[in-house]
Order: structure tokens, then C-alpha cells, then sequence
């Protein structure tokens, strides 16, 4: 898609509370990643009743569009740390949780620093959907988070036309990231059935937590192809 002939554009600013940002290996933070934290705060907490027809169609309209345009501030690399902790393959030593040892895996989290007051900024071109993109841009405001738990975020979103949009990106002064043409989207990017994908991961990972004998029975196997295409 060529931007400039695009109906509009999707603006999300993201700002971090701290500026620090500890996403392994991406910066600016991923589209997917972010797209990620919006499906978390649209559905999680107070709302998780609430109904989904109207934010599931919206989020799918979001996966559906070219990759973003991206304008972030610079960094610097901060220290990075080792941990040792669960992989989440208790099955793997037959369910023995005195076994854990044997399961645990090093992860290393690194820290980035940039300046908190700063956002960054994606720019998601759109021909149609302007509807399902302001759904997103009020489900943006429920982000709370964008990384790892630790941290904290928030957003603000709008619709504009494109030309406002470039104009955004440019007088941000950060480094503008683009879309590297008519290459695939990469794995960074949400795609088709990103949105159903998350939902089967977090169901499988509730029902972990649920009692033996409840009716709905221990979980089962992994599904195949579960992993997201992303990872």
C-alpha cells in the first residue's frame, strides 16, 4: 500500500513511565508487541465481561493492515541481566514440581533508556475501516503496559489523514522507522489470526490452573502449530 493514497491513518503515541524498556532484541518496540499490549489492556481487568464483537472486529481489522510507520526516540543500552527461571515443561519430568531444576532455563533481559517524556509513535496507513479504527483508538487507552511486566506504559490514539500523519512522524524528531517496501510484513507485525491466536494461548494457559475432577478435565496437549508465527 502507498500511503499517500490511503483514506487515513491509525496514530498511536506510546509513552513509558520510566524510560526503560526491557523487550529483548527490538527498538523500537515491535507493531506486534503492541499489538499485543492493546488485546491485553482491551480485555483484561474490569472489561474481561464485557462484550467482545465490537473490539474482536476491530482488532481484526488492525491485524489485517500494512505495517506501520514508526517514530521513536533514540536509546541507550543499559545493563542486561541473567535470570534462571521455569520453562513452563513440568510434564517434561513427569509433573514433579521437586524436579523444577531441571527445567529451568537462562533468559536474559535487557534494558533500554531513552527519555520518558518522549513517545514513540506508529503511523497505521488504512484505506477503509476508519470505524474499527477508532474502536482501537479508545481500546488504546486501556494499555498499561508495553514489554515485559515491569514496564509501564500508556497511550492515546487518533485517526488523521495521512499527510497529517507524515507530518507527525517527521516532526518528532526521533528516528523514523518504514516499511521496507513491497517486502513481507516480517514477523514482527501482526497478521491474519494474530488476534485468535493470543486468545488460544491465554485459554490454554488458564487451564493449567484449573482443579482435576471439575468436568472441564486437566489441560490437554499443546495444538499444533500453537506457536505464533511472531516468535
Amino acid at each position: 500500500m502507498n500511503p499517500t493514497m490511503t483514506a487515513g491513518a491509525l496514530l498511536i503515541e506510546v509513552r513509558f513511565v520510566e524510560g526503560r524498556y526491557h523487550g529483548r532484541n527490538d527498538w523500537p518496540p515491535s507493531p506486534f508487541r503492541l499489538f499485543q499490549a492493546l488485546v491485553a489492556g482491551a480485555y483484561g481487568g474490569r472489561w474481561v465481561t464485557e462484550p467482545e464483537n465490537e473490539k474482536d472486529a476491530a482488532f481484526n481489522s488492525l491485524e489485517g493492515l500494512d505495517a506501520p510507520h514508526i517514530a521513536a526516540p533514540p536509546r541507550e543500552k543499559g545493563a542486561s541481566a541473567s535470570y534462571f527461571v521455569p520453562n513452563n515443561d513440568l510434564d517434561a519430568v513427569g509433573g514433579d514440581p521437586r524436579r523444577i531444576s531441571e527445567v529451568r532455563v537462562k533468559k536474559t533481559v535487557a534494558t533500554s533508556l531513552f527519555r520518558h517524556r518522549t513517545p514513540v509513535l506508529y503511523a497505521w496507513p488504512f484505506d477503509d475501516g476508519a470505524a474499527h479504527a477508532a474502536t482501537i483508538s479508545k481500546l488504546a487507552e486501556r494499555l498499561h503496559t508495553l514489554g515485559l511486566g515491569r514496564d509501564a506504559a500508556y497511550a492515546q490514539a487518533e485517526t488523521a489523514s495521512w499527510d497529517e500523519a507524515e507530518a507527525r512522524l517527521l516532526a518528532h524528531g526521533g528516528r523514523v522507522v518504514r516499511p521496507r517496501g513491497t517486502a513481507p510484513r516480517g514477523p514482527t507485525c501482526p497478521t491474519k489470526g494474530s488476534l485468535e491466536s493470543l486468545k488460544q494461548r491465554h485459554s490454554d494457559s488458564a487451564r493449567r490452573f484449573l482443579v482435576e475432577g471439575t468436568g472441564d478435565g486437566p489441560p490437554g496437549p499443546a495444538v499444533a502449530g500453537c506457536r505464533p508465527r511472531w516468535q
